[in-house]
């Protein structure tokens, strides 16, 4: 699936590159979740999960991040409502949206060097 994400956003960052020839701006406001208490959690619905929200949000960066970088501008917003938190009943929720928070302030502190904000 990774792979597969992976390749539907290359197609779209090259859908929007052809058309306007550059990024300045990505918005990464993906997301899933659902209820379930986490000793009924399996590993396949947690991967789902950190897929769904942390995996997109990485791959949606990463196809616009070599072209805010190469006109020394760009703007990145992320969501990650509940990473810092927590909601009862949604540990993988909170868990994929607390690495989304994590590499957020990462690429903050990477992209400042390449004005990338």
């Amino acid at each position: 699936m990774t792979g597969q994400l992976d390749s539907m956003v290359s197609i779209a960052a090259g859908t929007t590159l052809t058309g306007s020839g550059k990024v300045g701006h990505v918005i990464a406001n993906a997301g899933t979740s659902w209820h379930r208490p986490f000793a009924e959690l399996s590993a396949e619905e947690f991967d789902r999960c950190v897929r769904d929200n942390l995996y997109s949000t990485f791959h949606i960066v990463r196809a616009a991040w070599p072209s805010m970088a190469a006109a020394r501008h760009g703007r990145i917003v992320t969501t990650s409502s509940g990473g810092i938190f927590g909601i009862e009943g949604r540990a993988h929720y909170v868990a994929a949206k607390g690495g989304v928070l994590a590499m957020t302030r990462t690429l903050a502190l990477e992209g400042r060097e390449v004005g990338i904000a």
